[in-house]
Order: structure tokens, then C-alpha cells, then sequence
């Protein structure tokens, strides 16, 4: 069997590649889409990289058993870090104003909750439980898109010149 992200990289070079040589064959309707609902409501987003420090290691080890995910909807996100479950509320919005996750940029989590951790997570896997506990809680602020690489960025609200990140990339609907 082999490890589960060089699949997914390979997985996404291909899909990456074959927008790339079809964007020029098509009219306007083949354009990508903004951000919105269809792309970043209710689907499994895996995270791929835990970004604190520009010095620190980031990457997701391919040796975690179970890769970090979240989900987000309307106004709600479950997820997992790898070690435990999280639920959490989320308001959405844009220059201050409440919006849905279609017209907004802004994430704010007003409560997160998570289970106990799992008595046989260690090595990696603890290592993004509490990256991801330190970073995803209650009253905190990420700006969100998706990159040209169809990647889910989070990026933590601060005055920090490198803002805290998370990448994640979709595993569907």
C-alpha cells in the first residue's frame, strides 16, 4: 500500500497540469471560480501544512496515521487534529461586516470545543494536535482563500509580519 500523499500529490500534479493545458481551450464558462460555497462548504479539507514560525517545520509527515482534517458550513467546522474530534462555531465576514462564506474573507471562531486526546496519538500526530489546538480557538481570526494551487488558506489575524498559517488541500465533497 502505498503512503497516502505522494498518491495525493501525484493526484493533484495531475490535476494541476491538466487545468494548466485546458485553460487556454475554452471560453469564459471554463474560467475557475471564485471562492464560495461550492468550493470550500461541506467538503473534507486535510491539512497539509502547519505554518508558526518561517524557521520551523511546517509539512504534515506522511508517517501521521491520520492527517489533520477540517469541514466548515454555514456557520459551523468539524474536524479533526489527528489526535481528537473539534466542532466549532464560525462567523464569516468582510471589511467588519457579518457575510456569508460566499462574500466574506474572514473567519472568526466564536466557540471550538474539542474531545479528549486519544490515548495512543504520539510522534507527529501530537505534534499537529497542539500546533492546531494553539492555533484554531475561541475568538481568533483567520483571513481564508484558495490559492492558485486550489489550496484552503487560513491565516491567522496578527500584526506578525509571517501570520501563522494553515494549508489544507480538498479530498472532495
Amino acid at each position: 500500500m502505498m503512503p497516502r500523499f505522494p498518491r495525493l500529490a501525484a493526484t493533484l500534479f495531475t490535476a494541476v497540469s491538466s487545468a494548466a493545458l485546458l485553460s487556454g481551450c475554452g471560453s469564459d464558462e471554463d474560467e475557475p471560480q471564485a471562492p464560495g460555497d461550492e468550493q470550500i462548504l461541506d467538503k473534507q479539507w486535510q491539512v497539509v501544512s502547519i505554518n508558526t514560525n518561517p524557521d520551523a517545520a511546517s509539512t504534515i509527515p506522511e508517517s501521521i496515521p491520520q492527517a489533520p482534517t477540517l469541514s466548515f458550513g454555514e456557520s459551523t467546522m468539524v474536524g479533526n487534529t489527528g489526535c481528537t474530534q473539534m466542532v466549532g462555531k464560525v462567523t464569516y465576514s468582510a471589511d467588519d461586516e457579518r457575510e456569508n462564506i460566499r462574500d466574506g474573507n474572514r473567519l472568526h471562531f466564536d466557540e471550538v470545543d474539542y474531545d479528549e486526546t486519544a490515548k495512543d496519538c504520539h510522534g507527529a500526530s501530537v505534534w499537529a494536535d497542539n500546533l492546531l489546538r494553539n492555533l484554531i480557538s475561541a475568538d481568533r481570526d483567520f483571513r481564508y482563500t484558495v490559492n492558485s494551487n486550489n489550496q484552503l488558506v487560513l491565516e491567522l489575524v496578527s500584526d506578525a509580519v509571517d501570520s501563522p498559517s494553515i494549508k489544507l488541500v480538498s479530498l472532495g465533497d
